[in-house]
């Protein structure tokens, strides 16, 4: 750094305490333990590098709010090391890793409420001249996309039931099953892929858009696959759905994080076409304002 930008101003980066409880730990690429801090700080001074506070992230998808606690802490340690050491510490990046959506395990209301992150920078920032900041990708877009997925083929399928164990029943004992197969024009290549890689199938919702004439209360074991041609390519192995045709629509929601930035164009298949909407209130609300 020193050679190539003779002035950066600089945040020295540190890793979580503990166990982490997220679905993507980011401290195994980056980020130091604090008792390697001041030999980090140390070189800075050689090197006449100004470092003027901390940055940290607990990790993407957090599900336990206490770490930022702990963290926080441990930053103060550093910042106070920093201070000794005689760089002006002004900075204090929390990263990210807050839950975009209601249905994560610890939703960002519950963090706020809880007061968890607010408590631990009264306790241990509490200098009101120390810039804060943070990194709250996620949360600001998770829920503002919704994916709609188009259905392009139909298999219905029949199968030996299986019992809790998972383990097949005998096929002369029991009635074979009749599962449905819906293959859609998105997969684990394009906008599900982030869910594949990460095994977070669970957080996928998907609804139905209501067709004239279906039954939707009437729900059928079913599986959903993707467009390619790779057998992996299956988004869910099992879920109840309406029985729906070639044609129609269902939609998920919470996809604006890590969904189509992840997008490939393996086996010829398009990226998904974003299009922008809002209600009209909002929109003659908006309109109004501007005209005012």
């Amino acid at each position: 750094m020193a050679a190539l930008q003779p002035k950066p101003i600089l945040l020295i980066r540190i890793k979580p305490k503990g166990s982490l409880k997220v679905k993507i730990d980011l401290s195994k690429k980056f980020g130091c333990f604090s008792s390697e801090s001041r030999n980090l700080l140390l070189a800075a001074k050689t090197f006449k590098l100004d470092v003027v506070g901390v940055s940290f992230h607990v990790g993407s998808g957090c599900e336990d709010s206490s770490i930022y606690r702990e963290t926080i802490e441990t930053a103060r340690e550093v910042f106070n090391t920093g201070i000794e050491l005689g760089f002006k510490m002004t900075v204090l990046d929390i990263g990210g890793g807050f839950p975009g959506t209601d249905t994560a395990d610890v939703n960002f209301e519950e963090v706020r409420t809880s007061s968890v992150i607010n408590n631990a920078l009264d306790v241990y920032f509490p200098d009101r001249e120390i810039k804060v900041i943070a990194e709250p990708g996620r949360y600001f877009v998770a829920s503002a996309f919704t994916l709609a997925a188009n259905i392009i083929g139909k298999r219905t399928v029949k199968r030996h039931p299986r019992n809790e164990d998972g383990n097949i029943h005998e096929p002369r004992d029991h009635q074979m099953i009749e599962d449905r197969m819906y293959y859609i024009n998105e997969g684990v290549f394009q906008s599900f892929l982030y869910y594949a890689l990460f095994h977070e199938e669970r957080e996928l919702c998907p609804f139905t858009l209501k067709v004239k004439g279906t039954d939707t209360d009437t729900l059928f074991k079913s599986s959903l696959w993707g467009s390619t041609g790779a057998n992996i390519d299956c988004i869910l192995e099992e879920v109840l759905l309406p029985d729906m045709h070639c044609g129609d629509w269902m939609c998920f929601p919470n996809m604006g994080a890590y969904t189509s930035t992840l997008s490939t164009v393996f086996d010829g298949m398009l990226k998904p076409i974003v299009r922008c909407f809002c209600r009209e209130n909002v929109w003659r609300s908006l309109n109004s304002n501007q005209a005012n």
